[in-house]
């Protein structure tokens, strides 16, 4: 069994999105419906959730699905997560780091600011709503390289 974990360089949770897909809390190949989308703890926009590690549950195979989505130097974070690997004395194989490589797009960023408002949270949804349509296609590909073996895996 393996730890498997998304990491997004960007404030909306594209790593969430990732894990949940591969989790199977979204549905692979398809965009998920609103309610799913919205049930996914990560996506309480209006809390910032940056920098904190979400488990996601575990894929068919038994490995635990992690997220993390972070603004900043993603080399930092590389080194910082094997340091704990070193420091607990951890085998390096007992983690995959996944690197969600793309960025939020301009309609997930506005969702995102807009959800921080009380009186805006349902215009900020449906923004983000379409935000997730327009990247759901290359996160769903992503995943399914991992899940095949044929993703880049450190």
């Amino acid at each position: 069994m393996k730890k498997i974990l998304y990491v997004s360089g960007s404030k909306f949770p594209l790593a969430g999105l990732a894990g949940a897909i591969h989790s199977g809390s979204l549905p692979a190949g398809k965009e998920p419906a609103v309610s799913a989308l919205w049930s996914l703890p990560f996506m309480k926009l209006n809390k910032n959730n940056e920098g904190e590690i979400i488990s996601l549950g575990e894929d068919e195979q038994g490995n635990k699905i992690f997220a993390l989505s972070i603004k900043g130097d993603r080399a930092l974070i590389n080194r910082l997560i094997d340091s704990f690997i070193s420091i607990y004395q951890r085998a390096p194989e007992e983690l995959y780091m996944v690197d969600i490589k793309f960025r939020e797009n301009y309609l997930l960023r506005a969702g995102q600011i807009l959800c921080r408002s009380v009186i805006l949270t349902p215009l900020g949804r449906t923004i983000v709503l379409a935000g997730v349509k327009k990247i759901f296609d290359s996160l769903n590909q992503l995943v399914h390289e991992q899940k095949q073996g044929k993703g880049k895996l450190p």
